[in-house]
């Protein structure tokens, strides 16, 4: 193939990347494969893209066009894969979905959890006179979601079996197993449940003015079965934050 051949081809591919991320209006992350399952099962995938590691999928839900990617665990992770969401493929709004521990015991396995917001416990400035869960140069110690996102999320909860409570979603790079802390990240920050993606995304979308939710199904109750509760009950979990994803989607169109 000559030179000008090949440049005509790769000038093809690109304008058909272009054309299809042009028309992307929501991102969805996972943090894992078993995060995204349901949801690339029910897509017409239209083209798969990798940046940084991170695969994107582009094509249609329910006749509205997304991007699916798994950004792999942890909050810069989730906040790489926000940023791209944003910078290339023009998403609108993105909702993170995935499993995550309780912090209270009235709810249930596979319930799911719909952020009011969301927040980092372990971010820790207060030697310098800073609030807690805020940095020195970011004053924002709630990153709040969407309303309109968590009116239609609630909203789904006629079409599911199971149960979706509204409360604020915790964020650090910490699983925790461990009743102690787990009541007192309860008692200090008000959360329902915890996890390590969710306020990244949420400050990552603050700072960029994009809406955002996130569905935490429950995998675990933070304590000491955690460990072995997430790997039974974690794709229960899954599944059902990606349903409610779904009848977000379902009402969108």
């Amino acid at each position: 193939m000559s030179v000008n051949r090949a440049n005509m081809q790769r000038h093809k591919i690109y304008m058909k990347y272009k054309e299809v991320v042009a028309k992307l209006k929501i991102g969805i992350i996972g943090a894992v494969p078993i995060e995204v399952e349901l949801l690339l099962s029910k897509m017409n995938i239209q083209q798969k893209v990798i940046i940084a590691d991170i695969p994107f999928f582009t094509g249609m839900i329910k006749q509205i066009p997304v991007v699916v990617c798994i950004s792999k665990i942890g909050t810069v992770n989730a906040a790489l894969a926000s940023t791209l969401l944003i910078e290339n493929f023009n998403v609108e709004s993105i909702v993170f979905n995935g499993a995550a521990g309780a912090l209270v015991t009235d709810v249930n396995f596979g319930d799911v959890i719909v952020s009011s917001g969301t927040q980092f416990w372990n971010v820790n400035y207060t030697a310098i006179d800073v609030p807690i869960s805020q940095y020195p140069d970011l004053r924002i110690s709630v990153y709040k979601a969407n309303k309109r996102l968590i009116h239609l999320a609630k909203n789904s909860q006629e079409q599911v079996d199971f149960c979706i409570e509204i409360g604020k979603v915790l964020t650090a790079n910490t699983f925790v197993a461990d009743v102690e802390l787990r009541d007192k990240l309860r008692m200090k920050f008000n959360g329902l449940c915890v996890e390590t993606e969710g306020a990244a995304v949420g400050q990552v979308t603050s700072l960029n003015k994009i809406p955002y939710i996130v569905f935490r199904g429950i995998s675990d109750f933070s304590n000491k079965n955690s460990p072995k509760d997430i790997n039974i009950f974690g794709k229960l979990a899954a599944d059902n934050a990606q349903k409610v994803t779904l009848n977000v989607l379902a009402q969108l169109c």
